[in-house]
């Protein structure tokens, strides 16, 4: 029989120096007395104590440890599920205990020795240090690997049946797979004549296709041509039109240079009541416009790097092409400390206009900033509604 041999080496120093019940007795202060009885038992709850058995003593000890109360009455509250140990203690010398002991869970058999290294003395050494090893045996192991063994035994008969299945089934998938190779065979040549077939006529469209529609073809790429050019001067446009306003109207215009803080510049700036106004152009990359909506809101989240400047108006516009809007959808976000206006080229003037129309009155400079935006931000959107009705 094979043995599974588990070595516990623990060695559990306890110090103890809470006062005894003994310490009424009287007893000589000058000398040094060892202490006795600072434990009771020989175990504190699953750990060793200090405690030893005497010289010649014998002790025998059955303990019981219960399962787990959760099932209730259906295991009587863990009584059904107890494991008993046996545990034989012999006293070789005043500090040197020897046991020998065998519990239920998994059939382990134990032997272990106990020893003092150093005692707590009166007015001597404070602790008391006590070594501890134990060698386990679990038996139960041997029948689980029999158990295992037989079952591995069974599994292999299975398998090599499942085995003289498989070949007679390999045989017969090759017998089938060789007649299957020539059917294919057969079948790939009968393809690649009718695609030859099929590229003669499909060239014949083509060329058909391409005779009808090369004049509308060229109008279309025209079309979009001019489109892209006026996207790729959206930017400059944008930036020419409003520098025309504020030239027009007394309007002072930041350039990116002049702008007071770091990191990227906005595309226009311009200052009114002593705030920054931004107007970012943006356009879309290509002819397809599925993206662009999404595009635009990413942008809106990205003018956080200016809404963020103490006197950067927390109003702010991205300027887009007129032949965008039929694809946005949300012309205005909120976007926690700052609000983000879609408008085009076209809404710019009077927009602009209406937020310098603000110095004019006699209250403006009595007005908080955040006043201002309130009058601005209806401004904004009625300029905004009105174009957008236009």
């Amino acid at each position: 029989m094979k043995y599974i041999f588990i070595v516990f080496f623990c060695f559990p120093f306890l110090s103890i120096s809470q006062d005894d019940l003994f310490d009424e007795i009287d007893t000589d202060p000058s000398g040094k007395d060892p202490v006795s009885a600072v434990f009771k038992g020989l175990k504190i709850v699953n750990f060793e104590s200090t405690k030893l058995v005497a010289h010649k003593e014998f002790t025998f000890i059955v303990a019981h440890r219960f399962g787990s109360i959760e099932n209730g009455i259906d295991s009587f509250f863990g009584l059904d599920d107890a494991v008993t140990r046996l545990n034989f203690v012999y006293g070789i010398s005043e500090a040197i205990n020897i046991s020998v002991s065998r519990s239920s869970f998994q059939k382990i058999y134990e032997g272990a020795v106990k020893y003092r290294l150093v005692r707590q003395q009166e007015n001597g050494f404070p602790f008391t240090l006590v070594g501890y090893n134990s060698i386990l045996i679990n038996t139960a192991l041997n029948e689980a690997k029999l158990t295992d063994f037989e079952q591995l035994k069974i599994e292999k008969a299975k398998i090599e049946v499942e085995l003289k299945q498989i070949e007679k089934e390999k045989k017969a998938y090759e017998t089938e797979s060789t007649k299957l190779k020539k059917e294919e065979e057969l079948r790939i040549d009968q393809f690649k004549r009718s695609i030859d077939a099929s590229n003669i006529l499909q060239k014949s469209l083509i060329d058909e296709k391409s005779r009808l529609s090369d004049a509308r073809l060229e109008e279309e790429q025209r079309r979009l041509e001019a489109l892209k050019e006026t996207w790729s001067n959206h930017e400059k446009d944008v930036e020419n039109h409003i520098r025309i306003i504020c030239k027009n109207n007394v309007i002072s215009y930041i350039e990116q240079n002049d702008f007071p803080y770091a990191g990227k510049k906005p595309d226009n700036t311009i200052e009114i009541l002593d705030q920054y106004i931004i107007f970012d152009a943006k356009s879309p990359a290509n002819d397809d416009l599925n993206n662009f909506p999404k595009y635009i809101r990413t942008q809106t989240e990205n003018l956080k790097k200016y809404a963020k400047h103490e006197n950067v108006k927390n109003d702010l516009y991205l300027v887009i092409p007129s032949h965008t809007y039929s694809v946005i959808k949300d012309f205005t976000y909120n976007i926690g400390d700052y609000n983000v206006f879609i408008i085009s080229k076209d809404s710019l003037e009077p927009i602009i206009l209406s937020l310098k129309k603000i110095e004019e009155y006699e209250f403006a400079d009595k007005l908080s900033p955040k006043e201002r935006d309130n009058i601005c931000k209806i401004i904004g959107k009625f300029a905004h509604t009105t174009k957008r009705k236009i």
